[in-house]
Formats: structure tokens, C-alpha cells, sequence
């Protein structure tokens, strides 16, 4: 399961999922991600420290979200995630492509 929290503060979206994002419960982190982008915000902001796992579905969306902001100049960063989600960014290297805030929290 997995819960998908939202707030708009001051030009940023923050999105913070809880739980498993795996094929079943991506959709709605992507849900998310792609209603964060239609709104006129400087940065997209996920928040990772409650995702317990992510597979490959999840990290297609962070890309998706990263390449779609950046196209249309918004900045988009990951901020806390959870050591297996940060294992994961390593392995795939995507660690050197994000920005990512609060890494060891």
C-alpha cells in the first residue's frame, strides 16, 4: 500500500509517498508527479525518507518527473530517502543525476 501526501507552499510542491512503490502502487506517485508538473510552481519536491522499497517502476517515474520539470524549468529534487531507496539511486547511479537533499537522513 501507499500513501501519497501533497502540499503547495510558497512556489513548491512537495510529494510524500509512505509505503511500497513497486508496479501495483506507482500509478499513484505518478498521479502525483504529473499533477505537481501542470501547476505553476518553481521546484517539485519528493520526500523518500517513508518508502520502505521502490523498484523499477518507481525510478521511471523520478525520471519521468525530472525530465518533464526540467523542460518546462522547474527544478525537481528528492529530498531524505530511505537507505534502501538511496541503494537503489547509487546502483543505478542515479545519484549523480538528481539533486538530492538531506541524503543521510
Amino acid at each position: 500500500m501507499l500513501n501519497v501526501a501533497v502540499s503547495n507552499n510558497n512556489g513548491s510542491i512537495e510529494i510524500v509517498p509512505d509505503g511500497d512503490i513497486d508496479l501495483h502502487t506507482a500509478p499513484a506517485l505518478r498521479r502525483a508527479v504529473l499533477d505537481a508538473l501542470n501547476h505553476d510552481v518553481r521546484q517539485i519536491c519528493v520526500v523518500l525518507a517513508s518508502v520502505s522499497f521502490m523498484d523499477s517502476s518507481g525510478v521511471a517515474i523520478l525520471v519521468e518527473g525530472f525530465r518533464a520539470a526540467r523542460k518546462d524549468g522547474k527544478t525537481f529534487v528528492l529530498r531524505a530517502p530511505s537507505a534502501p531507496v538511496m541503494e537503489l539511486l547509487e546502483l543505478a547511479r542515479l545519484d549523480t543525476v538528481f539533486t538530492i537533499l538531506d541524503k543521510d537522513a
